[in-house]
């Protein structure tokens, strides 16, 4: 997955692109009637009402033509109390020409359900190197790093101001190293190092104080060398824009796991008892599992990736810093994993990422999602 063109949108979107204030954090109220208090949650295939009672939050990502479907809009009903639109608030599916009008109609139409709803809204994503525009390139290429950070600066605080009020997240800087530190982004890296980071918080920040600024990252967690490399690269990142002063509020672990590799979880711990020393919140948000690296029947598979999924799970909603967990997909046939060809399995048998298969029928991810967030320790409301 690289560039993102803008002529190429419908496309991505298929491909599924992976893809504030205390008041602002707090989720619904528990339930008082003794009605409500004797229901399971879990029985009633509802992980929103078990989310609500733990003071959590719990959703998905969803593309607004999801939500054209009743199907879809049931499973989310029952499943979020968050929503993170999937494509529509990028910068290559928002602004369609240099200098050009922001086009937010898409979004607006998640952020409708999700009111309707009584659900909350994350922003994703403010900077990502993978969601620049087709025009991007040429219009940048003659520009100073002044000048790249005034009109970068400019976007944001547009974005941001738009959503004021209205999103209680951002995922201000998105998936930014890769391993031996490098900067992903080639168009504001080589103006601007990583100094583009500091901007994109700090406008976050005056744009809309009331939203908690996340700094989101992918394939970090997982015992493989890649993974290892790219890890040390987040870590050393984080503490130089710590002590900078960055106004970053939360870590996001996308949590895109692999059942071909184990969990590093020791180190993993040791990582988050860092990030919560620094004063960080923690927030899952791109949960699934690609099972491609699991031979043998469904069932089997199905347990591995529950397995993996429950041991990170367990681990980060342990903390009370975790703010809860979103999956990039309310369903298998909603994953990107199933229309990326990299991501393919073998057998040719299709992948089984989310936590609800083709007919939405709750699997054991979602199980192990359930599990979870019921061993967690309540949250402050």
């Amino acid at each position: 997955m690289r560039d993102l063109r803008q002529d190429d949108i419908d496309r991505r979107s298929l491909l599924r692109l992976g893809g504030g204030t205390a008041a602002a954090l707090a989720v619904a109220p528990l339930a008082s009637s003794a009605v409500a208090a004797r229901r399971d949650p879990v029985a009633e295939g509802s992980l929103r009402k078990l989310a609500d009672s733990k003071g959590l939050y719990c959703g998905t990502a969803v593309l607004a033509s999801d939500l054209d479907r009743p199907e879809i809009r049931g499973a989310l009903r029952a499943d979020c109390n968050i929503l993170v639109p999937e494509v529509e608030m990028k910068w290559g599916v928002v602004q369609h020409s240099p200098g050009g009008p922001l086009d937010f109609s898409a979004a607006e139409k998640i952020h409708r359900f999700a009111v309707a709803n009584d659900m909350k809204l994350r922003g994703h994503a403010l900077c990502w190197w993978n969601s620049q525009p087709a025009w991007a390139k040429e219009f940048f290429a003659d520009k100073s790093a002044r000048e790249t950070g005034d009109y970068i600066q400019k976007y944001i605080h547009a974005v941001a101001s738009h959503w004021r009020g209205r999103v209680v997240q951002w995922d201000v800087v998105n998936e930014p190293v890769g391993g031996e530190d490098r900067i992903l982004d080639e168009l504001l890296g080589p103006k601007m190092g990583d100094s583009f980071m500091d901007l994109a918080f700090e406008t976050a920040a005056d744009a809309d104080p009331g939203a908690l600024r996340v700094l989101n990252h992918d394939w970090i967690a997982q015992d493989m060398p890649y993974q290892q490399r790219q890890f040390d690269s987040t870590v050393r990142l984080i503490d130089r824009l710590m002590n900078r002063g960055v106004k970053i509020q939360c870590f996001g672990f996308e949590g895109h796991l692999m059942t071909a590799h184990g969990f590093m979880e020791a180190k993993w711990r040791r990582f988050c008892d860092d990030l919560t020393g620094m004063g960080l919140k923690l927030m899952i948000t791109e949960l699934d599992v690609d099972d491609a690296g699991t031979e043998g029947d469904i069932a089997h598979r199905d347990r591995e990736s529950a397995a993996l999924a429950g041991a990170v799970l367990d681990m980060m909603l342990s903390y009370p810093q975790c703010l809860g967990v979103l999956s990039w997909g309310v369903s298998d046939g909603q994953s990107w994993l199933r229309k990326e060809p990299g991501r393919a399995r073998k057998d040719g048998k299709p992948q089984r990422p989310a936590p609800r298969d083709d007919r939405l029928k709750p699997k054991p991810i979602w199980q192990a999602i359930a599990k979870a967030i019921g061993n967690a320790p309540p949250r402050p409301a």
